[in-house]
């Protein structure tokens, strides 16, 4: 019983150190893959299974619902294409829309929200990018810029396709993006909106949430905005994001089972985060005051003079037990920056001795001076001394090849002259003699 007791105590140590911190908590959930993200810094705070790729369903519309938010003005009137309502099942989510009929991106836009509709998707795509397939590329072009890894949309609703897959983080990343958009919230967060009749529709629309956490079914505060989806192959899906305390938290779950279970996890997810995590704000000066004070540059021959960072403040999600003194930071190597005006480091934070998850390295700059190093101002001084020596030996030579040329030249002016009196005294003679004969 002993040797068991070892073993089984052995087998807990290391699986306590190959496990991710989330799976060390009490918290268990049904669903395949999930993850919870602070939604302002995108810090990792829960994962299961974050990175597998699975269907989505419906929380594909977050995406779309973004997208034509940016993209278009919500009093503008979209027209339902032949292909925008009729390319869907009769037996998937959609409002009835019909082939003509006009309605505003504003009313497309809550039918998609509340009611998952997907001819309200499929038309919405087709009045910002002019087909569903053009938006499938902007759909992907902004994945990417929102930090998605391994995402790839074929259509703005969802439905079932091989090629349209996401992660639990993936969705996260670009939830982080969506909130952040104006007036998106007030749709993904609406559960009742009435669509007035339309030129092809004699009565009103009436649209209701079905989704339980926006109906406040569940003990969950601060829930703002919810999109659930389901398909046969991707199970129950589900995005939220809750505020409380100034604290943002998103929650991704996929591949529930049944219907509540998506819900009831992602409210254990998010009530899991909230009480066992509190904010904790670094000052700028803090993460900026360990940072190196010299940069060296050509192999120590000049060396860069900083002045003080710059660096913004940054808030990080701890443990609520843990105290912030467990809050360390890593710096690079400096570089200058490419209009030399500049040096440039990148630092990340470190909790208790590791990187936290999610936060990108942040960059810190600072104004420099550029001076020589002391050998090298010896040398210059050295070089500048013999320089002047040349210059003054080389005046010298010049000068003295000129009072040269200048005594050569008198010289010879001398000579002609002495040459002349002689001609000419040799001519006074022979006149003389000529005479007196």
């Amino acid at each position: 019983m002993k040797i068991k007791a070892a073993v089984l105590l052995v087998l807990a140590m290391l699986v306590s150190l190959v496990m991710p911190v989330s799976a060390l908590t009490d918290i268990q959930l049904e669903s395949e893959t999930a993850v919870l993200i602070n939604g302002d810094t995108g810090q990792i705070l829960y994962d299961k299974n974050m990175h597998q790729q699975m269907f989505p369903a419906s929380i594909t519309k977050v995406m779309t619902g973004m997208l034509a938010l940016e993209n278009a003005k919500p009093d503008e009137v979209m027209t339902m294409s032949h292909y925008a309502v009729f390319s869907i099942g009769r037996g998937t989510s959609h409002i009835a829309l019909d082939e003509n009929e006009e309605i505003t991106v504003e009313q497309a836009m809550y039918a998609l929200a509340i009611e998952s509709a997907n001819d309200a998707a499929n038309g919405l795509a087709e009045h910002v990018s002019g087909s569903t397939d053009e938006f499938a590329n902007l759909m992907n072009e902004k994945a990417k810029e929102c930090g998605a890894l391994n995402t790839h949309f074929v259509n703005p609703h969802g439905l079932h396709d091989e090629e349209h897959y996401t992660t639990a983080y993936d969705m996260a990343r670009i939830t982080m993006a969506a909130i952040k958009t104006e007036g998106f919230n007030t749709y993904f967060g609406s559960t009742r909106y009435q669509i007035p009749p339309t030129n092809k529709q004699e009565e009103t629309r009436y649209l209701r949430s079905s989704n339980k956490l926006l109906q406040g079914s569940y003990d969950c505060e601060g829930i703002f905005m919810s999109k659930n989806g389901w398909t046969g192959e991707a199970k129950n899906t589900l995005i939220t994001a809750a505020e409380r305390n100034g604290v943002t938290l998103i929650a991704v779950v996929m591949k529930s089972g049944a219907t509540d279970i998506k819900f009831e996890d992602t409210a254990k997810l998010l009530n899991w985060g909230f009480d066992n995590y509190k904010a904790y704000t670094i000052s700028g000066e803090d993460i900026a005051a360990n940072a190196p004070a010299t940069l060296d540059v050509s192999e120590g021959e000049d060396k860069v003079y900083l002045g003080a960072f710059d660096c913004p403040d940054v808030t990080v999600m701890i443990p609520s037990d843990m105290s912030s003194d467990k809050i360390t930071f890593e710096y690079t190597d400096l570089a200058v920056s490419e209009d030399n005006t500049a040096a440039v480091t990148e630092y990340t934070i470190l909790l208790d001795g590791k990187e936290i998850d999610g936060i990108e390295k942040g960059e810190l700059a600072a104004p420099l001076t550029v001076e020589k190093a002391a050998s090298a101002v010896a040398d210059e001084i050295a070089d500048d001394n013999g320089e002047r020596k040349v210059s003054a030996g080389a005046i010298v030579i010049l000068v003295v090849v000129l009072i040269i040329i200048l005594a050569c030249v008198l010289l010879y002016l001398r000579l002609l002259s002495i040459r002349r009196r002689n001609r000419e005294r040799r001519m006074a003679r022979r006149a003389e003699r000529m005479r007196y004969r």
